[in-house]
């Protein structure tokens, strides 16, 4: 089932139920700030289609992205260039798929900083200021405070 069309919420399982489907069933007064999001999703369904996607230190998820429709593949740049998808190898050490998951904390790491700091990141979570291991790094001195 594609999660972008669920049309009936109750039935659909969290792996591909649709929240959008969800506010068709709810009366949303025209004047709302909703109909500025109907008119985008339609452009967006019109222009995408939901795929399979690799996410950094998780892997390939089911229908988890978009692609360009191939009406649109002339802007496509991995198609206009003859680009691979790219894939970027976690670290053997690093368990950023288990914190983007919630199953560890960036703490559990063995590598959390000291071979993995927001300057030399082993994984996604420490590239982005706002990932979880590097909010971890920047707060970790009232970590230690609270513990104590």
């Amino acid at each position: 089932m594609n999660p972008w069309t669920c049309s009936n919420p109750s039935s659909c399982s969290s792996s591909n139920w649709n929240p959008v489907a969800l506010n068709s069933k709810i009366n949303i007064p025209a004047s709302s700030p909703f109909t500025a999001t109907r008119g985008a999703r339609r452009i967006v369904d019109e222009v995408y289609e939901v795929c399979n996607r690799k996410w950094r230190g998780i892997g390939e998820l089911p229908l988890s992205g978009l692609r360009l429709r191939s009406q649109y593949s002339g802007f496509d740049a991995e198609k206009v260039f003859g680009l691979e998808s790219s894939g970027v190898e976690e670290d053997s050490e690093c368990i950023s798929a288990q914190v983007l998951m919630g199953q560890k904390k960036p703490t559990d790491c063995p590598a959390f900083g000291n071979r993995c700091t927001p300057e030399r990141p082993l994984g996604a979570p420490m590239v982005s200021t706002e990932g979880a291991c590097a909010a971890y790094h920047q707060y970790k001195q009232h970590l230690i405070q609270v513990a104590q």
